[in-house]
């Protein structure tokens, strides 16, 4: 997407030499002996005979109300669901477990295990993106998916979007969202959703979500 070709551009433009001129073996030099330069200045401001802490190096983003809203997953939790398979078919009914555990205090990662399928979901907020961000990857497929999204405006539902291959007409790319509504402390419901060709959207497959006690 968008993103991925500025990151690429991005990346493009800082391994580029700064000067025209500057010969390759001084660039590497130079971009070489940086983490050098500061790990001799955080080695000086740490006490005689202490290797520095890697907060003294580099100073921890403070999280914000958006990450403290993720902890509420963490945790383990028994996930029940059903998915439509479409017209005149039974429902595929689904159980698993999820094993959810913060990173820090800015992301929390899920991994979701069952007899036959297995995924995980890290999740985040890019404060200058003013969103909520995550990835996706699952067993089934080699698709990295790329969540952005929102709170509702009651605060309980966390609302994602990603684009992927529409389950139909694999040669094509659809926008789905998924729906993390908070019921209790010990309860949250997923719904899953596509948008279809008109700009509605259809709800697919829903899950239940209970904290093991």
């Amino acid at each position: 997407g968008r993103d991925c070709r500025l990151t690429q551009r991005r990346a493009l433009e800082w391994s580029r030499p700064p000067f025209p001129s500057a010969s390759m073996r001084t660039y590497q030099a130079l971009i070489l002996s940086a983490p050098l330069c500061l790990g001799c200045r955080s080695a000086a401001q740490a006490p005689a005979g202490e290797a520095p802490a890697l907060s003294e190096m580099h100073e921890p983003a403070a999280p914000l109300e958006a990450h403290t809203w993720l902890r509420q997953l963490v945790g383990e939790w028994d996930v029940v669901g059903e998915a439509d398979m479409g017209p005149d078919i039974q429902p595929m009914l689904m159980e698993s477990v999820e094993s959810v555990r913060p990173l820090g205090e800015l992301w929390v990662l899920a991994e979701m295990k069952s007899a036959d399928f297995g995924a995980v979901m890290t999740l985040g907020y890019d404060p200058k993106r003013a969103c909520y961000v995550g990835t996706w990857v699952d067993s089934m497929q080699p698709v990295l998916w790329h969540y952005t999204g929102r709170l509702e405006e009651d605060g309980r539902a966390l609302v994602l979007e990603a684009e992927g291959p529409d389950m139909e007409h694999p040669e094509r790319t659809r926008l789905y969202r998924d729906t993390i509504r908070i019921v209790s402390p010990d309860h949250r419901q997923l719904t899953s959703a596509m948008r279809l060709e008109d700009g509605t959207w259809k709800d697919f497959m829903k899950a239940d979500y209970r904290r093991r006690k």
